[in-house]
């Protein structure tokens, strides 16, 4: 999970890497709020290397089950550790550790090029 003192680096992978960058509290508000649903991947050195940041809606859509969506809002990974898997790990750590993932639907990424 994303710990509090591991924002600053979550944010500096956000702007190295992609191009909507967020404001501080964003961050807060998504470690605050689905803390189970965050993570962060980290090098040897202990520099954080890439980093997802996953949502559940509010709301509940009307289906069977009644059951939340869950979103991933943002996922980055730095150049030179893509293409090791990591990205993947960060996606499934999402929605398998999470605690709540028996009563999630869905887990949606909205992809920008």
């Amino acid at each position: 999970m994303v710990s509090f003192d591991a924002l600053p680096s979550v944010q500096l992978a956000n702007i190295t890497n992609l191009p909507e960058n967020y404001f501080q509290k964003y961050y807060l508000y998504h470690v605050a709020s689905w803390p189970e649903l965050s993570f962060v991947a980290f090098d040897a050195k202990g520099n954080a290397i890439g980093y997802v940041l996953g949502k559940m809606d509010e709301t509940v859509e009307e289906d069977k089950e009644k059951r939340p969506n869950g979103h991933i809002t943002s996922l980055s990974v730095m150049r030179k550790y893509r293409k090791l898997g990591i990205a993947l790990k960060l996606v499934q750590m999402t929605g398998k550790l999470s605690p709540r993932d028996n009563v999630m639907r869905l887990t949606g990424l909205q992809k920008r090029a």
